[in-house]
């Protein structure tokens, strides 16, 4: 009876023992899964670029020279034959006139180049001697962005960065965006403290957007283009180093 009552209390004990050590495999299976996880969350994080974005005020400007077109005497408009944005030849029609001397008078383009309006040009709309009609931009265009840069931002931004422009009065959303690259950076400040760059256009935008002289925007600069991993790294660099 006795031998019956300890086999009965070793049973338990064994049993615990057995629940208190896993099977040496399910460890192994275990730790390999943890460092497979671990691995793969290094290799995103890595691989997982996330970029700090720098925003500034930009206004684009046409380097190509523009040659206005005026009226040559007191008249009225009779038709627009023209659009803006629109690519006209020298010598062609782009607005007939009339005024007391000549019933009919067409203006034509003094060179070959893209309209740019001034205003609205409605039917018999009245035009005075001089009065500037259009703007004949040379073709190609080569625009390019003014940018202002706070003394803070000079140490972020280097030739060859990446620009997103969102031009005023054209939603992203429905005209997209213009592209470009960081140009020259000026080493000389404004008066008011600020420097400028110049931003190369790359003509990778939407064909909605009609680029004038002056258009002014919202220029997003993408700076320190790092890893998660970097980013993680970094921090705990300047944790240490406080």
């Amino acid at each position: 009876m006795k031998k019956l009552n300890h086999r009965n209390k070793r049973h338990p004990m064994e049993i615990q023992e057995i629940i208190s050590a896993p099977p040496k495999w399910l460890v192994r299976w275990g730790v390999t899964l943890f460092f497979c996880v671990l691995l793969l969350m290094i290799i995103l994080a890595k691989q997982i670029h996330y970029p700090e974005i720098i925003q500034s005020r930009i206004t684009i400007y046409n380097e190509g020279s523009s040659e206005p077109v005026t009226t040559n005497c007191d008249a009225t408009i009779v038709s627009v034959l023209v659009n803006d944005g629109q690519s006209v030849s020298k010598g062609q029609p782009l607005v007939i006139i009339e005024n007391e001397q000549h019933i009919i008078l067409p203006i034509l383009s003094p060179k070959s180049g893209r309209i740019i309006k001034i205003g609205l040009l409605n039917q018999n709309l009245y035009a005075p001697k001089g009065q500037e009609l259009f703007y004949i931009n040379a073709i190609p265009l080569h625009f390019y962005g003014s940018m202002a840069l706070t003394p803070n931002m000079l140490n972020k931004i280097k030739q060859g960065q990446n620009v997103i422009i969102k031009i005023d009065g054209y939603p992203f959303e429905k005209y997209g965006v213009v592209h470009g690259k960081i140009g020259i950076v000026g080493t000389t400040p404004y008066s008011n403290g600020t420097f400028v760059s110049k931003v190369n256009l790359t003509y990778s935008f939407s064909k909605k957007i009609i680029l004038k002289n002056g258009l002014i925007g919202r220029a997003e600069i993408l700076y320190n283009n790092n890893s998660i991993l970097d980013k993680i790294i970094a921090g705990i660099k300047r944790t240490f180093y406080r």
